[in-house]
């Protein structure tokens, strides 16, 4: 009868080599898909600033030079592009930059709550059929899709603050026939966001115009903003994991599978 020879191995050794998985904990933050996002943004953030600042006085001329049709070329640029899931953070930051916190924040409340509309009557009535095949063919978005149709508010809710695309929820939200009441009043989620993406564009666009010289914005005073932009995108990059895995989870408990 033969032994098994023991391991001799120390147990720190044993264990590295029994979960590989824990050699790499510290880096996969750094590897995951929400770390490029985050520095993807970072970087477009910094050359939205930079454009901002360097060739948006010609564009503000432009649309000064039109008047009070200004806000309404903004508006039908706005719905036009919302339907066909154009970026619409691009159109929010622009608006800042152009209008101001105040009025930009006004402009662009005004043209979300339309598109949203928009998509509303396009999915729920005109193409309801449509709408609910290409979204069927996505099995990320089929499983929010059936989320949706539950029609409850706090799935509603997180849905409306989930990373997902602004033109992709309103979709899903009209084509899984959710009350015209419900989809506006959790629309209305969206409000505080649509201030912060007009501050966040005004600040780019000083943060830009300062570039060239130090007298026209403090350098502390850029060290703040450049800081809160950082830490703004840190915490929105956190709620929206959470929330992504909040759905989820309700998902799962629902027994709701892609």
């Amino acid at each position: 009868m033969t032994t098994q020879p023991k391991d001799e191995r120390a147990p720190g050794k044993a264990n590295q080599r029994q979960d590989p998985a824990t050699n790499s904990s510290h880096s996969s933050f750094y590897k995951s898909p929400g770390f490029f996002g985050l520095l993807l943004a970072l970087i477009v953030l910094g050359g939205l600033g930079f454009l901002l600042g360097h060739n948006f006085p010609r564009l503000r001329l432009f649309i000064e030079g039109l008047g009070p049709w200004a806000p309404l070329a903004f508006v039908a640029l706005y719905l036009a592009l919302a339907p066909c899931f154009f970026p619409l953070s691009i159109l929010d930051l622009s608006c800042g930059a152009m209008f101001g916190v105040t009025r930009g924040f006004e402009i662009l409340a005004l043209a979300n709550a339309l598109a949203a509309l928009e998509m509303y009557v396009g999915s729920r009535w005109l193409f309801a059929q449509r709408v609910g095949r290409f979204i069927q063919a996505r099995p990320r978005w089929r499983r929010f899709y059936a989320l949706a149709g539950l029609k409850d508010w706090k799935i509603l809710a997180l849905l409306r603050l989930s990373p997902t695309n602004f033109a992709v929820v309103n979709y899903m939200l009209g084509a899984a026939h959710v009350s015209f009441t419900r989809y506006m009043v959790t629309w209305l989620i969206l409000v505080p966001k649509a201030l912060l993406h007009a501050a966040i564009g005004h600040a780019l666009y000083r943060l830009g115009q300062s570039a060239p010289s130090s007298n026209a914005l403090a350098k502390s005073e850029t060290a703040l903003l450049v800081l809160g932009l950082v830490s703004i995108l840190l915490l929105a990059a956190i709620l929206s994991r959470r929330i992504r895995r909040a759905l989820e989870e309700i998902a799962q408990r629902r027994k709701i599978s892609s």
